[in-house]
């Protein structure tokens, strides 16, 4: 039941199953303060994790070139289900997401590899954020063996985003958690932005499935939904600006005022 959540998608596989089980123990042993028995286990444990899930993807790639089976199923599984179809193996797009998460868990200690980490972290959110938007507008994967089951797809964009905090240092990371003007207006746009588009795209893309409209006319939709939306955004955020500055010049008008009238006295 739990290898295939949506009819006729993809399934996740025990390797897979592995992997994310590796990922949440890395990320966990990584946020761990207190050394065991005074020795640091705990980062010794995530790196452990972490190569281990890099280990995986590698092995998969392997076997994709050389045309043979990897480890897929652990023992666990025949390969087949209870009608004797395949269960099929793990995609390529998976393998390579473990891949780049592993080596992001391995880049999230050095001081100075904060780019790459972020880099790799963030090229595996969006190839599960590509997963994940195939079961909304349907259709084939956008490369060939870039399936993916749907809480694979899901798993992989919440684990970037959560491995994106064990580097508060990193560029992305900095300007979010900042107090300054930037942060906030991150911090501000930055949920509408993700969500949107997915709920923008799927608007032409069922009124497409349904036989309402052409491609190009889906498409004019869509470039309009854009920039309603987009246009909307720009405005309240500079009008919340324009609002934040007005604000801050009275301010400073009043301190001065003060000021002038106690040199007075």
């Amino acid at each position: 039941v739990l290898t295939r959540v949506v009819p006729h998608g993809a399934r996740m596989v025990p390797a897979t199953a592995l992997g994310f089980l590796l990922c949440a123990g890395a990320l966990g042993f990584s946020h761990a303060k207190r050394p065991v028995t005074g020795l640091p286990v705990a980062p010794l444990l995530a790196r452990v994790c972490a190569a281990v899930v890099l280990i995986l993807g590698v092995q998969r790639l392997f076997a994709y070139a050389l045309g043979v089976d990897g480890i897929e199923y652990l023992g666990l599984a025949a390969g087949v289900d209870s009608t004797g179809a395949s269960s099929g193996h793990m995609s390529a797009a998976t393998a390579i997401d473990f891949v780049l998460l592993g080596g992001a868990f391995l880049l999230s200690w050095p001081e100075k590899t904060a780019r790459s980490f972020q880099s790799l972290t963030l090229l595996a959110l969006l190839i599960g954020w590509l997963g994940m938007t195939r079961y909304l507008y349907g259709g084939e994967p956008l490369l060939p063996l870039a399936a993916m089951a749907v809480h694979t797809a899901v798993l992989f964009v919440l684990l970037g985003a959560a491995t994106l905090t064990l580097r508060p240092d990193a560029s992305l990371m900095l300007l979010i958690s900042g107090g300054g003007a930037g942060g906030s207006t991150a911090r501000r746009l930055l949920p509408t932005v993700v969500v949107l588009p997915l709920l923008l795209a799927w608007i032409p893309a069922r009124a497409l499935h349904a036989g309402w409209m052409g491609p190009e006319a889906g498409l004019s939709l869509l470039a309009l939904l854009g920039v309603v939306v987009l246009g909307a955004l720009v405005w309240a955020n500079s009008t919340l600006l324009e609002r934040t500055e007005r604000t801050g010049q009275r301010e400073r008008e009043a301190r001065q005022e003060s000021e002038r009238r106690t040199e007075l006295i």
